[in-house]
């Protein structure tokens, strides 16, 4: 268990880290050609999901039990990070970019 809690503190450290270093390369035409708008509406919403999902799942680990919060969790987070990386466009992350 900690070491899963380990594993997903990380990778919230590198998805911020990635979107900071990668953001010029996505506004690339070669690439997904993001405005540096959609760039940190990326990012934006990266973190208010994460206050988000900090709130409804923190609430329900009390009343479902952590272990089975965490993996549900973690789950939603690597199907998001999966789905994203076959993005062709901004409009294909979603909503205004995201």
């Amino acid at each position: 268990m900690l070491a899963g809690l380990g594993a997903s503190w990380m990778l919230d450290g590198l998805e911020v880290t990635i979107i900071g270093a990668l953001g010029a390369v996505l506004t690339s035409p070669h690439t997904l050609n993001l405005s540096p708008q959609a760039v940190g509406a990326i990012g934006s919403c990266y973190l208010a999901g994460a206050v988000a999902g900090a709130l409804l799942f923190g609430a329900a680990t009390d009343r479902f039990g952590r272990r089975r919060i965490f993996f549900l969790t973690l789950g939603c987070y690597l199907a998001g990070v999966a789905l994203s990386a076959f993005a062709w466009n901004g409009a294909a992350l979603g909503p205004s970019g995201c």
